[in-house]
């Protein structure tokens, strides 16, 4: 029985690095110009339209996939096997932000995140019974979140090239509001010998609005070594909610063989979706002023 993560924390911290070197070049500033001065003469030649900076960010993320675990214990109590389920799933994901600057005291971001969850598990069914079968499971999702924030800072934050806040730490509070695109995918294959094979499967497309409430900080490097100037590390917790529910068409005899032969037939089951992407989160960016 295997469990397979879509990505690895690691990956993330190396990827973020990486990031930071091929999204933006690094300005060049001298130690003792002004952080506004020197801002200006790292100005970097990338621009997005009505933007004023782009980060790379990485967001924990454990979905809560109601139905689908219920099916999988249902399965495992009526066929003794011992298939794994998704609780303990824990997934990062990789985001593109892009951030105006409102004011000294306010920003807006938008935000594109990405992430996608895979569970493989085996068993055998009716073990030490003349029935006994092979049974292997297939779950798969993806989803594409759409963000956009709006943030406040009470001690003034850095302000495009007009404004300063002297800060390394910059503290703030936020809210947001998104958009996600969700799809699932469901496969479990029961096979004995070359007597019986079938599979069931399940595709199911969805979306819903969702919200956010959040507090962080910023960290500005420039105020603590002058060639990382207009670099920012963005460090946030936030909660989300945001729920998708459904039905999916479930198709129990796909693919259906007995003795070899192949049994064309097509008995379906509506299956209820509950797809639960609220709870807590965490997030770390690298991010640079255009």
């Amino acid at each position: 029985m295997t469990r397979q993560h879509s990505f690895v924390p690691a990956f993330f911290l190396a990827l973020l690095l990486c990031a930071a070197f091929i999204f933006c070049r690094q300005g060049s500033c001298s130690a003792d110009e002004t952080p506004a001065a020197s801002g200006e003469s790292g100005s970097s030649k990338f621009k997005i339209p009505f933007f004023d900076g782009i980060k790379i960010q990485t967001t924990n993320c454990q979905p809560k996939l109601t139905n689908a675990n219920h099916v999988i214990r249902d399965l495992n109590r009526l066929t003794g096997s011992d298939l794994k389920d998704w609780d303990t799933m824990i997934i990062q994901t990789i985001d593109l932000v892009l951030w105006k600057d409102l004011s000294k005291y306010f920003k807006a971001d938008f935000a594109i995140a990405g992430s996608t969850g895979s569970l493989i598990s085996s068993s055998t069914g009716f073990q030490q019974t003349p029935f006994d079968v092979a049974i292997r499971m297939r779950q798969r999702y993806t989803a594409v979140e759409l963000w956009s924030n709006l943030y406040y800072y009470p001690l003034t934050t850095d302000y495009k090239d007009q404004y300063a806040s002297g800060r390394i730490i910059e503290p703030f509070i936020a809210a947001g509001i998104g958009y996600t695109f969700f799809r699932s995918e469901a496969a479990f294959k029961f096979r004995k010998g070359g007597y019986f094979y079938d599979r069931a499967q399940s595709n199911w497309n969805s979306s819903e609005w969702g919200y956010k409430m959040m507090t962080g900080f910023n960290v500005n490097l420039g105020n603590i070594a002058p060639q990382m100037n207009r670099w920012v590390v963005t460090v946030s917790a936030f909660q989300i909610w945001n729920r998708l529910k459904g039905n999916a068409k479930l198709h129990l005899t796909d693919e259906l063989k007995i003795g070899g032969r192949s049994i064309h037939a097509d008995i379906t089951a509506r299956q209820r979706m509950d797809i639960d992407l609220s709870g807590p989160y965490f997030s770390i960016a690298v991010g640079r002023y255009f």
